[in-house]
């Protein structure tokens, strides 16, 4: 076995590592948003709903709900990710802004995350990790 795999085996990120997790792990929160609500069939629960920004313009109530959605679709399905909050940052130019900021622990360290959501006229999410920084040791 490569030394590598076993690395990853045993969850063992080098501390260069941790931003490259934490740009992986926008992808992957990228691809859980991005799937529509009633997609997938084994489970229900799983997805947004298709919402374009234009809708929700000037909506506050809306876009508050919405980013209680994708809390929801976070703390449900993204384990790694602890304490996360999501919070509308209201629209740009056809885009729907939220900011969302979590915890995860690596090795014996832990993190404090926050993402970019920005959801497109075409209900489109795109995820950016914007900021990162150790808090001290894990919790376990």
């Amino acid at each position: 076995m490569k030394a590598g795999l076993l690395r990853r085996l045993n969850d063992d990120v080098l501390q260069g590592d941790i931003e490259a997790l934490a740009a992986l792990l926008a992808l992957q929160l990228q691809d859980l948003l991005n799937v529509r609500a009633g997609s997938c069939l084994s489970n229900l629960e799983l997805g947004l709903p298709a919402i374009s920004p234009v809708q929700l313009q000037g909506d506050t109530v809306q876009s508050q709900r919405l980013a209680k959605v994708i809390q929801l679709q976070v703390s449900r399905f993204e384990p790694r990710l602890q304490q996360s909050e999501v919070v509308a940052e209201g629209d740009k130019q056809g885009v729907m802004l939220f900011t969302l900021k979590s915890f995860f622990e690596q090795r014996y360290e832990r993190y404090q995350a926050k993402y970019q959501i920005r959801i497109d006229s075409d209900s489109r999410v795109a995820v950016l990790c914007t900021g990162l920084q150790s808090i001290g040791p894990a919790h376990r």
